[in-house]
């Protein structure tokens, strides 16, 4: 029973790590904040 909810929790991990892709996105977030202060970053958060 715990295998079947740790392969349930893995299969639906991957899947939305594949949806969200977050080493793809990181050179947008970079661009958009570039030029922000450190504080601004957060702030906006």
């Amino acid at each position: 029973m715990q295998a079947i909810e740790i392969g349930i929790f893995l299969h639906f991990f991957v899947g939305l790590f594949a949806t969200v892709n977050p080493v793809g996105i990181m050179p947008v977030f970079v661009s958009l904040t570039g030029s922000m202060t450190p504080e601004s970053v957060i702030k906006r958060r």
